[in-house]
């Protein structure tokens, strides 16, 4: 278990500003966000989640199924979902089990292709970038690819056969999009060798060293 500060202390002296996890899918943002969110004793949101508990959909389907224009509405609206809970206040909304309503958020891979979720992200002062190398991401979706039979729909939904075709996809898309995050975030967390739990350390860290 890591800790640098008391989650209030920590949270006293940041303010009250929201955190946002980015980066390419499979990159760890869901477990490290639960991490840190523990740890700073904020609340955990996942837009992905929150998708698929809006529609009855999972954003994968969502997607095949309803089309491009209808993820990036509801992506857009589970961000918005999110960072209304921001209170640039000093007087922050916490429950009576001490659980800030304060966000931190697990954004979803392609976030940075969503023009109307781009439009919300400068509510959210801190914008994590989880980098990790394209051969680690590429093998993690292909694992989840022998799983389910097919790469995700960013990636044509290949079947799993098409590896090469495949790999060739998510090169173009994974040097577009991480050029994306590194413009769109405040911070660069290089996650390779990392578990997530060390990711949000490492995040727990800065946002302690900056609070001071």
């Amino acid at each position: 278990m890591f800790r640098y500060d008391t989650p209030m202390t920590v949270r006293g002296r940041m303010g009250n500003h929201g955190i946002v996890l980015m980066g390419l899918s499979r990159s760890g943002k869901t477990t490290a966000g639960r991490c840190l969110a523990q740890s700073l004793g904020y609340h955990f949101y996942d837009t992905d989640e929150l998708i698929t508990k809006t529609t009855g959909l999972t954003p994968r389907c969502l997607y095949i199924e309803k089309g491009t224009e209808a993820f990036y509405r509801a992506e857009a609206e589970a961000l918005q979902y999110c960072a209304q809970w921001i209170r640039h206040t000093d007087d922050p909304d916490v429950n009576d089990t001490g659980i800030s309503r304060m966000p931190v958020i697990a954004a979803g891979g392609g976030l940075c292709d969503n023009s109307a979720a781009l439009k919300i992200l400068p509510a959210i002062s801190y914008r994590f970038f989880l980098y990790a190398a394209e051969a680690v991401l590429f093998s993690r979706l292909s694992i989840d690819a022998e799983k389910t039979g097919a790469y995700p729909a960013f990636l044509q939904s290949l079947p799993v056969e098409c590896r090469q075709t495949a790999h060739l996809f998510f090169s173009e898309l994974y040097k577009r999009r991480t050029d994306a995050y590194f413009d769109l975030c405040t911070d660069i967390i290089e996650t390779d060798g990392l578990t997530c739990a060390e990711t949000a350390a490492q995040i727990a860290g800065i946002l302690s060293r900056r609070a001071k």
